[in-house]
Protein backbone atom coordinates (compact mmCIF):
# COMPACT_ATOMS: atom_id res chain seq x y z
CA UNK A 1 0.00 0.00 0.00
CA UNK A 2 2.70 2.15 0.88
CA UNK A 3 4.93 1.53 -2.59
CA UNK A 4 1.45 2.64 -3.97
CA UNK A 5 0.99 6.03 -2.67
CA UNK A 6 4.84 6.60 -3.35
CA UNK A 7 4.43 5.38 -6.75
CA UNK A 8 0.58 7.83 -7.35
CA UNK A 9 2.56 10.99 -5.38
CA UNK A 10 5.45 10.86 -7.92
CA UNK A 11 2.88 10.54 -10.80
CA UNK A 12 1.54 13.26 -9.70
CA UNK A 13 4.30 15.16 -8.78
CA UNK A 14 5.70 14.20 -12.52
CA UNK A 15 2.58 15.71 -14.29
CA UNK A 16 3.45 18.86 -12.32
CA UNK A 17 6.42 19.28 -13.60
CA UNK A 18 5.27 18.52 -16.90
CA UNK A 19 2.51 21.27 -16.41
CA UNK A 20 4.66 24.48 -15.36
CA UNK A 21 7.85 23.73 -17.00
CA UNK A 22 6.11 26.41 -19.55
CA UNK A 23 6.58 28.79 -16.58
CA UNK A 24 10.48 28.20 -16.47
CA UNK A 25 10.07 26.03 -13.43
CA UNK A 26 12.41 23.23 -13.07
CA UNK A 27 12.47 20.09 -10.73
CA UNK A 28 15.41 19.89 -8.72
CA UNK A 29 15.17 17.01 -6.65
CA UNK A 30 12.28 15.07 -5.61
CA UNK A 31 9.96 17.69 -4.12
CA UNK A 32 11.77 20.69 -5.16
CA UNK A 33 11.22 23.03 -7.64
CA UNK A 34 13.02 26.18 -8.35
CA UNK A 35 11.78 29.17 -10.97
CA UNK A 36 14.71 29.82 -13.32
CA UNK A 37 17.45 31.12 -13.59
CA UNK A 38 17.39 30.89 -10.03
CA UNK A 39 20.52 33.08 -9.73
CA UNK A 40 18.16 35.61 -10.38
CA UNK A 41 14.60 34.98 -8.78
CA UNK A 42 15.79 33.22 -6.21
CA UNK A 43 12.28 31.41 -6.05
CA UNK A 44 12.22 27.80 -5.03
CA UNK A 45 8.74 25.65 -4.52
CA UNK A 46 8.45 22.43 -2.46
CA UNK A 47 5.92 20.32 -1.40
CA UNK A 48 5.61 19.03 2.51
CA UNK A 49 3.36 18.24 5.08
CA UNK A 50 2.41 21.20 5.50
CA UNK A 51 0.99 24.45 3.65
CA UNK A 52 3.93 27.88 4.00
CA UNK A 53 5.35 31.08 3.19
CA UNK A 54 9.30 32.32 3.92
CA UNK A 55 10.89 35.17 2.55
CA UNK A 56 14.14 36.70 3.28
CA UNK A 57 17.45 38.19 1.22
CA UNK A 58 18.04 34.96 -0.29
CA UNK A 59 15.11 32.86 -0.77
CA UNK A 60 11.50 33.28 -1.60
CA UNK A 61 9.97 29.81 -0.84
CA UNK A 62 6.15 28.98 -1.24
CA UNK A 63 5.78 25.22 0.02
CA UNK A 64 2.22 23.03 -0.56
CA UNK A 65 1.39 20.06 1.58
CA UNK A 66 0.77 17.15 -1.36
CA UNK A 67 -2.93 17.10 -0.51
CA UNK A 68 -2.70 20.40 -2.94
CA UNK A 69 -1.48 18.18 -6.12
CA UNK A 70 -5.21 16.39 -6.16
CA UNK A 71 -6.25 20.20 -7.51
CA UNK A 72 -4.12 20.80 -10.51
CA UNK A 73 -5.88 23.91 -11.61
CA UNK A 74 -6.03 25.86 -7.94
CA UNK A 75 -2.19 24.28 -7.64
CA UNK A 76 -1.21 25.66 -11.28
CA UNK A 77 -2.97 29.29 -10.33
CA UNK A 78 -1.17 29.56 -7.46
CA UNK A 79 2.33 28.97 -8.80
CA UNK A 80 1.86 30.57 -11.81
CA UNK A 81 0.90 34.18 -9.51
CA UNK A 82 3.89 33.32 -7.52
CA UNK A 83 6.48 32.88 -9.82
CA UNK A 84 5.34 36.11 -11.59
CA UNK A 85 6.13 38.58 -8.71
CA UNK A 86 10.12 39.64 -8.07
CA UNK A 87 9.88 40.23 -4.13
CA UNK A 88 12.39 42.89 -3.47
CA UNK A 89 13.33 42.85 0.06
CA UNK A 90 13.46 45.85 2.53
CA UNK A 91 14.62 46.21 5.95
CA UNK A 92 12.57 48.83 8.14
CA UNK A 93 14.27 51.33 10.12
CA UNK A 94 10.22 52.37 11.77
CA UNK A 95 7.35 49.89 11.88
CA UNK A 96 5.33 52.64 10.77
CA UNK A 97 7.23 53.44 7.44
CA UNK A 98 6.25 50.56 5.01
CA UNK A 99 5.89 51.33 1.39
CA UNK A 100 2.33 51.74 -0.59
CA UNK A 101 1.52 50.43 -3.19
CA UNK A 102 -2.40 51.61 -3.84
CA UNK A 103 -2.77 49.93 -7.01
CA UNK A 104 -1.96 46.57 -8.36
CA UNK A 105 -1.28 48.56 -11.99
CA UNK A 106 1.07 51.38 -10.15
CA UNK A 107 4.79 51.21 -11.33
CA UNK A 108 5.76 52.62 -8.11
CA UNK A 109 5.67 52.92 -3.85
CA UNK A 110 4.89 55.83 -2.31
CA UNK A 111 7.59 56.15 0.42
CA UNK A 112 6.50 58.47 3.68
CA UNK A 113 8.80 60.60 6.09
CA UNK A 114 10.06 58.88 9.25
CA UNK A 115 9.52 62.65 10.94
CA UNK A 116 7.74 65.84 11.01
CA UNK A 117 10.04 68.22 9.02
CA UNK A 118 10.24 71.88 7.51
CA UNK A 119 11.59 73.39 4.45
CA UNK A 120 12.38 76.55 4.37
CA UNK A 121 11.51 79.11 1.41
CA UNK A 122 14.02 78.65 -1.31
CA UNK A 123 16.32 75.78 0.34
CA UNK A 124 16.19 72.32 0.27
CA UNK A 125 15.86 68.80 2.77
CA UNK A 126 16.98 65.41 3.16
CA UNK A 127 13.42 64.08 3.87
CA UNK A 128 14.30 59.96 6.02
CA UNK A 129 12.20 57.75 4.90
CA UNK A 130 12.64 54.66 7.13
CA UNK A 131 13.44 51.97 5.00
CA UNK A 132 16.38 50.38 3.63
CA UNK A 133 16.13 48.35 -0.02
CA UNK A 134 18.07 45.33 0.07
CA UNK A 135 18.35 45.12 -4.28
CA UNK A 136 19.99 42.13 -5.61
CA UNK A 137 22.81 43.73 -8.07
CA UNK A 138 20.49 43.37 -11.15
CA UNK A 139 17.96 45.73 -10.21
CA UNK A 140 18.56 49.38 -9.21
CA UNK A 141 15.76 51.58 -7.58
CA UNK A 142 14.68 55.15 -8.50
CA UNK A 143 13.74 58.06 -6.10
CA UNK A 144 10.86 59.77 -8.01
CA UNK A 145 8.67 63.15 -7.66
CA UNK A 146 5.00 63.10 -6.43
CA UNK A 147 2.92 65.34 -8.82
CA UNK A 148 1.06 66.69 -5.96
CA UNK A 149 4.02 68.11 -5.01
CA UNK A 150 5.57 69.56 -7.99
CA UNK A 151 2.10 71.46 -8.64
CA UNK A 152 2.65 73.04 -5.15
CA UNK A 153 6.58 74.22 -5.81
CA UNK A 154 8.29 71.30 -4.14
CA UNK A 155 10.71 69.29 -6.04
CA UNK A 156 12.04 65.97 -5.98
CA UNK A 157 15.88 65.10 -6.98
CA UNK A 158 16.01 62.09 -9.30
CA UNK A 159 18.13 59.61 -7.44
CA UNK A 160 19.01 56.43 -8.27
CA UNK A 161 19.27 53.45 -5.19
CA UNK A 162 22.46 51.41 -6.31
CA UNK A 163 22.46 47.74 -5.39
CA UNK A 164 24.90 47.89 -2.81
CA UNK A 165 24.00 50.85 -1.22
CA UNK A 166 22.63 49.99 2.61
CA UNK A 167 21.21 53.30 4.16
CA UNK A 168 18.39 54.92 4.76
CA UNK A 169 16.06 56.00 1.93
CA UNK A 170 15.35 59.64 1.77
CA UNK A 171 14.69 62.02 -1.24
CA UNK A 172 16.20 65.46 -1.39
CA UNK A 173 13.13 67.93 -1.64
CA UNK A 174 13.46 71.72 -3.07
CA UNK A 175 11.22 74.30 -1.90
CA UNK A 176 10.57 76.86 -4.83
CA UNK A 177 8.29 78.74 -2.99
CA UNK A 178 8.15 81.31 -0.66
CA UNK A 179 6.86 79.94 2.06
CA UNK A 180 8.06 77.24 4.54
CA UNK A 181 6.78 73.71 3.54
CA UNK A 182 5.84 71.42 6.31
CA UNK A 183 5.68 67.71 6.41
CA UNK A 184 4.38 65.82 8.54
CA UNK A 185 5.82 62.35 9.65
CA UNK A 186 3.43 59.20 7.91
CA UNK A 187 3.25 61.79 4.47
CA UNK A 188 3.86 60.67 1.76
CA UNK A 189 7.23 62.31 0.21
CA UNK A 190 8.23 60.51 -2.90
CA UNK A 191 7.63 57.05 -5.14
CA UNK A 192 10.47 54.56 -5.79
CA UNK A 193 10.67 52.43 -9.06
CA UNK A 194 12.41 49.34 -9.73
CA UNK A 195 14.02 48.51 -12.36
CA UNK A 196 16.30 45.67 -13.59
CA UNK A 197 19.80 46.55 -15.58
CA UNK A 198 19.45 42.83 -17.24
CA UNK A 199 16.67 41.31 -19.05
CA UNK A 200 14.85 39.32 -16.75
CA UNK A 201 12.65 35.81 -17.47
CA UNK A 202 9.98 36.11 -19.13
CA UNK A 203 7.32 34.86 -16.76
CA UNK A 204 8.18 37.94 -14.12
CA UNK A 205 5.37 40.30 -14.92
CA UNK A 206 5.67 42.52 -11.61
CA UNK A 207 7.61 43.75 -8.46
CA UNK A 208 6.72 43.93 -4.86
CA UNK A 209 7.95 45.05 -1.99
CA UNK A 210 8.39 42.68 0.83
CA UNK A 211 10.16 43.60 4.42
CA UNK A 212 12.53 41.28 5.69
CA UNK A 213 14.37 41.62 9.83
CA UNK A 214 18.03 41.20 8.80
CA UNK A 215 20.13 41.44 5.45
CA UNK A 216 23.85 41.36 4.59
CA UNK A 217 26.06 44.26 4.86
CA UNK A 218 28.06 45.42 1.77
CA UNK A 219 31.20 46.86 0.97
CA UNK A 220 29.62 50.15 0.32
CA UNK A 221 26.78 50.11 3.26
CA UNK A 222 25.43 53.76 4.20
CA UNK A 223 27.69 55.95 2.08
CA UNK A 224 25.29 57.58 -0.21
CA UNK A 225 24.76 61.08 -1.47
CA UNK A 226 28.05 62.21 -3.28
CA UNK A 227 30.12 59.37 -1.52
CA UNK A 228 31.87 58.80 -4.53
CA UNK A 229 33.23 62.37 -5.28
CA UNK A 230 31.90 65.58 -6.17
Amino acid sequence: MLRVSRFLLEWKLRAFASRVKRLGIVRKEWNVFEVEPFEITHKRITFGDSNRESFSEDLDELQFSFSELNAPDLLDYRVELFASVLNVPYYKIDDKCDPIRFRDTDSGFDLVSREDCEIRPRRHAVVPCGIILILPNFLEAQIRGRSGFAKRGILTHFGTIDSEYRGELGPVLFNFTNEAFRIKRGDRVCQVVIVPKVSLPNVIRKYNLASVSSFKPTSRGRNGFGSTGV
